[in-house]
């Protein structure tokens, strides 16, 4: 739940972006489910029914009348006498001289009359009386929709065999004139005898299909122009199918915007915290995690967050697809709803052994990831070490079998999911076939339509593939897990050097003085302490030297004081404050470290020195690149403190680095200096030189400087001894070589033998 919360921290400045979002994905969906509706009514009213969608006309012939009259009840004939109005020609003819033609318009409530329906010119026609009601508009379509089941039985009785083999055609091509002939027969019979016959025959009839057949020839009957109904029909479906299309289109292109947009940002946002917690990280942190593996959650895990992100949003498709799916398909056909559920099981069942395949790999890759960038950075950074020792084929065996094994399972999880998607749409389209052969029956039973039938195959389709997509979103969110794990690992680690809550401040006088008090250190799964019990005063104005042996613990002892390790006993003060006491940042602006490792970063001199003092103006960084020494090479550059540096300095010599590394840490102008056996690669003349010029410019300051050379020490305020993290001896260099058995043996071994001292 705090991974949760955690993260959605990110997502809440995006809260309105996301609602609408998901209100566009709604919006969008109803799109989708709607346009294969449009396209069934296109196929089915549009060319089926010649754009004739009600099974009540509108008007009608006095023969048309009479023969929907000869195949109905009392009460039916009662329906349709009060629902239509008789016009008479001959009236239309008076009131078209007399301009009154308007007066008719109240019956149908459109254009004039006489317009609409040519034949009135000659004969007389029923016409709908406008506005007629709901219930009334049932009792009519109920009325029609049985008249027509007897009037197509009539038909595809034996006495008309040239009729049959249209009846058979799903268009229920009619011709009425036969049976206009027959009125007066039909008249006579009546309805007991019309349909005492009729109601034995079971022939499978589309009853609303063949009433919108049958009106489509009444309507040709009174010289209406049939072509133009069907043509503005299918074309004001056909622009309502574009406009949705439209729609869908738009908010496609908002929403892949703002989708790419906000997750952009998320990212950003997410990888700028990693980077500021990473920022805080103490050595202990990064020796828990390794800085490729850091590398690879900051890039490809929060890009796998990212994904999450997105899919949150996309997850609320499917449920909306699903339900909308199964809903509109059974409007077209309930009958054959099994078939969409034999689809969504088995792909469903494909899908679910493809990822128990998979999903084991895919974790795996992370961390082979994580070791693979390890190995890389190692060779690239190491190249040079690695030629030298003649180690290139050991590498690149090394790095060949980190790849290989990568890349055999990136390939495995890549067929198995390769191998899944030819089969799921093999599947899905046996599916298609299953739902035409089914279909077709019901068509020639008159049971189902064929634009219901294209319908039913995209509904179909659509709540599978929604399924699907549950299911993958399900089965992907272990997934999308592990890259959140590796991320809040970084989050939401504790931090091992912390401010303090009430923190106390230095004095504006700043002086610098640091006192060790009994201070010892261990590091994590270590046996014993590096530093034991170790106690002395550093002043300012003076330079305290710190030599021994390797693995004596000086390099540590050193970064106890800008807090990059802390202190697991005793106490350290500066101007009497205990370090812990005060902010990091606080403490790190009065200190200025120089690693034994010169750092330098991409860019120029220039630009390296005005890492610690951006606002060091042209003549003091000058003089530091003086002090330093350094400006004897950059000199024979034409480029001078411009000069590109290249990743690592690797451009640079050594000895360069160290002096450039130098130079930094002076532009600073700190209180107090903390020097890492910074003259290990220069020559003697060198270091002379610099070692001298240096002290110079910060004799007021408080120095702690580490060494290898007893030369480079000799001249220093205090020097210490220590020996396996305890302090041997404290003193002068002449005392030291009087009284300290160690500190003589190292003097010794770095002194030409006709000035060795022996005891």
């Amino acid at each position: 739940m705090n991974k949760l919360k955690t993260f959605a921290v990110y997502v809440k400045p995006y809260k309105i972006t996301f609602f609408i979002l998901i209100v566009g994905l709604i919006v969008q969906q109803f799109c989708s489910l709607f346009l294969p509706s449009l396209m069934s009514d296109i196929i089915d009213i549009g060319i089926n029914q010649g754009g004739i969608e009600n099974p009540v006309p509108e008007a009608m012939t006095v023969e048309s009348y009479r023969l929907f009259s000869c195949f109905m009840n009392r009460s039916q004939k009662d329906i349709i006498s009060k629902a239509y109005t008789l016009i008479d020609n001959e009236s239309i003819k008076d009131n078209l001289k007399n301009n009154t033609s308007e007066f008719y318009n109240f019956i149908s409530n459109s254009e004039p009359l006489d317009k609409k329906y040519p034949i009135l010119k000659e004969k007389n026609i029923y016409i709908l009386n406008s506005p007629i009601s709901d219930v009334e508009k049932q009792n009519l379509e109920t009325c029609f929709l049985e008249t027509t089941n007897y009037i197509v039985k009539y038909i595809m009785s034996s006495d008309y065999p040239e009729n049959n083999i249209n009846m058979k055609n799903s268009n229920y091509e009619i011709n009425l004139e036969n049976l206009y002939k027959k009125l007066d027969s039909l008249e006579e019979d009546g309805y007991n005898k019309n349909i005492q016959n009729l109601q034995n025959i079971h022939i499978p009839i589309d009853s609303l299909q063949a009433a919108c057949s049958i009106n489509k020839q009444i309507y040709s009957d009174l010289n209406m122009d049939t072509f133009k109904i069907q043509r503005s029909y299918i074309l004001k479906l056909g622009l309502i199918m574009l406009l949705v299309t439209l729609i869908s289109i738009t908010i496609t292109v908002i929403q892949n915007y703002l989708s790419a947009k906000m997750s952009a940002n998320i990212s950003m946002n997410l990888r700028s915290d990693v980077f500021k917690k990473v920022q805080n990280f103490s050595i202990k942190e990064f020796d828990e995690i390794s800085t490729a593996s850091l590398i690879t959650r900051t890039t490809n895990d929060v890009s796998q967050v990212k994904n999450v992100i997105l899919m949150i949003i996309q997850f609320f498709i499917p449920p909306f697809m699903l339900i909308g799916g199964i809903v509109m398909a059974l409007q077209k056909s309930v009958s054959m709803s099994w078939t969409i559920a034999l689809g969504a099981l088995v792909s469903a069942g494909i899908v679910l052994v493809g990822l128990f395949i998979i999903f084991p790999k895919i974790e795996l890759i992370q961390k082979l990831v994580d070791k693979f960038n390890l190995i890389l950075k190692e060779r690239i950074s190491g190249a040079a070490t690695i030629r030298i020792f003649g180690n290139d084929k050991l590498e690149e065996n090394r790095f060949t079998k980190s790849n290989k094994e990568l890349t055999d399972i990136s390939l495995f999880v890549t067929r198995i999911s390769t191998f899944m998607s030819p089969i799921l749409t093999v599947f899905i389209n046996l599916i298609s076939l299953l739902i035409i052969w089914f279909s077709a029956y019901q068509i020639h039973q008159s049971t189902m339509q064929v634009g219901d039938m294209m319908a039913f195959m995209q509904y179909a389709a659509m709540v599978i593939g929604a399924f699907l997509m549950i299911i993958m979103m399900i089965a992907s969110l272990p997934k999308s897990m592990i890259s959140i794990n590796r991320i809040y690992e970084i989050l939401g680690k504790e931090i091992y050097i912390k401010d303090p809550e009430l923190p106390m401040h230095f004095s504006k006088e700043f002086k610098g003085k640091i006192e060790f008090k009994n201070v010892s250190f261990k590091y994590d799964n270590a046996k014993k302490d590096v530093i034991q019990n170790v106690s002395f005063i550093a002043e300012p104005g003076k330079t305290t030297s710190i030599i021994g042996s390797t693995g004596s613990g000086k390099s540590t002892l050193l970064k106890l004081i800008p807090r990059l390790y802390d202190a697991t006993s005793g106490e350290i003060l500066i101007d009497g404050i205990n370090i812990k006491n005060v902010t990091q940042k606080d403490l790190r602006e009065k200190i200025s470290y120089t690693p034994q490792n010169s750092i330098l970063f991409s860019g120029n001199i220039e630009s390296n020195i005005r890492t610690l003092n951006p606002n060091i103006s042209e003549s003091d960084l000058e003089k530091c690149l003086d002090i330093s020494r350094s400006l004897e090479f950059i000199s024979e550059n034409k480029d001078g403190i411009h000069t590109k540096i290249n990743q690592n300095g690797s451009n640079l010599s050594g000895g360069q680095k160290q002096r450039l590394s130098i130079a930094r840490s002076i532009a600073k102008e700190s209180p107090i200096y903390l020097f890492d056996d910074i003259f290990s690669a220069l020559d003697f003349k060198t270091e002379s030189l610099l070692r001298e010029s240096l002290f110079d410019h910060i004799k007021n300051s408080t120095v702690i400087i580490l060494s290898q050379r007893i030369a480079s020490i000799m001249h220093s305020d205090k020097i210490i001894v220590l020996d396996d993290g305890k302090i041997a001896a404290e003193g002068k260099h002449d005392d030291l070589l009087k009284n300290c058995k160690i500190y003589c043996e190292i003097f010794n071994l770095q002194t030409p033998k006709d000035e060795i001292i022996y005891e």
